[in-house]
């Protein structure tokens, strides 16, 4: 087994065993159930090889605690004993339509060297003019990246039965065309617990597994229980804004609460018929 070639992640085929794969964790989560409090599915993670196709992990409930004691996000290992499933969720992450899963049976071998290397971060990166075609859609859900330029702080806002914490925030792209992104629940909460005055200007950030929605004509992003955010995160993409913006000190705005649209957006909007 020790000897065997690791199975590149763009061969994983559902319900066809799989011997080994060699793998770098990129990021982890623990999906929050639509509607719930407090009530979340098992550990779910994207899995990225050195050929950068990617892959979406996950456990059963019961399995949490033994997987994530086990893996790390960041961390690379060959992983053995787990299956592989179609891809049956609500929500797809990555293109792979297949999900590998991860039971106690499972094991990890961390590697401290991998050669060729994997990359640290896998984005399916959307420009904002490519978003339209996504209003609605949960059959892929959406990567963003943008300059920071606003933000509103954490509030309380009544959803049915229930109060979830909401905070937004304005993105720009190298064009500087601008979005907004209102993140809910646990990821406002982690978000609106960081301090941007601590963060020198520019401010760049990657969203991931959002919803594109529509307001008052204008493209919006919301998060879902699986969303994520990345302040700086180390890949290619980033040259470009970091040349654009090279010589930008303009802070991060505050938003006062409640205000509908920021001020006067340079943002995209519907094609007109």
């Amino acid at each position: 087994m020790e000897n065997t070639a690791a199975t590149p992640i763009h061969l994983l085929r559902a319900y066809t065993k799989v011997l080994k794969i060699k793998v770098r964790v990129c990021r982890i989560w623990r999906p929050r159930f639509p509607g719930s409090v407090e009530k979340y599915s098992g550990l779910h993670c994207i899995l990225v090889d050195e050929t950068q196709h990617a892959v979406e992990a996950c456990t059963a409930d019961i399995d949490y605690e033994i997987i994530a004691s086990k893996i790390e996000a960041g961390g690379c290992y060959e992983i053995m004993d787990f299956r592989v499933n179609r891809m049956r969720g609500q929500y797809r992450v990555v293109p792979h339509d297949t999900q590998v899963v991860f039971t106690g049976k499972t094991t990890f071998k961390k590697l401290t060297s991998v050669f060729p290397p994997i990359p640290r971060h896998r984005f399916y990166l959307q420009d904002y003019n490519s978003l339209y075609p996504r209003l609605n859609r949960v059959d892929i859900l959406t990567h963003i990246m943008g300059r920071i330029t606003a933000v509103q702080h954490l509030t309380q806002k009544q959803i049915n039965q229930r109060i979830e914490p909401k905070c937004d925030i304005i993105i720009q792209n190298i064009r500087r065309e601008e979005l907004r992104v209102t993140l809910w629940a646990d990821v406002a909460e982690s978000f609106s617990s960081l301090s941007t005055e601590a963060f020198s200007p520019p401010i760049m950030i990657v969203l991931t597994i959002l919803k594109v929605k529509l307001y008052l004509d204008n493209i919006v992003l919301n998060s879902t229980g699986s969303s994520l955010f990345f302040i700086d995160p180390d890949i290619v993409e980033l040259n470009a804004y970091k040349s654009v913006f090279a010589n930008c000190t303009e802070a991060v705005k505050k938003l006062p609460p409640l205000q509908n649209m920021p001020m006067k957006l340079k943002s995209y909007r519907l094609p007109r018929k």
